[in-house]
């Protein structure tokens, strides 16, 4: 009987996966090259890391993403190879919840207002 409620809980029981957030300040970035260069070298030489949600504010000059351990030496000399010099890397560690699913729905009617009497 333990054997089957083990198995059991193993379909049931939720996967938790480590993914860090990644903030990088880089300095080099300044056209929408950039932008669409970075993420392409990122999602090349990190395969494995499954890097996601790229996205590159030229403003601010950082990149964030989200990925599993990233190997910050590689990072550098991934970039560095590319003509950018990392500066900093800020890592917040996080567990998602891969059975969690968005249960959201959107929709393109407005908020109703509410009127004061």
């Amino acid at each position: 009987m333990n054997k089957y409620i083990l198995i059991l809980s193993l379909f049931v029981a939720p996967t938790f996966v480590w993914a860090d957030t990644y903030t990088l300040t880089v300095d080099g970035m300044v056209c929408d090259f950039c932008v669409q260069g970075i993420p392409k070298k990122l999602e090349e030489n990190f395969k494995d890391q499954k890097i996601k949600d790229i996205h590159v504010d030229l403003d601010k000059k950082t990149v964030t993403f989200e990925a599993e351990p990233v190997d910050q030496k590689k990072l550098e000399k991934v970039l560095k190879k590319a003509g950018y010099n990392l500066k900093t890397v800020e890592v917040k560690p996080s567990i998602i919840d891969s059975n969690k699913k968005d249960t959201t729905v959107p929709t393109n009617e407005p908020t109703p207002k509410v009127e004061k009497k």
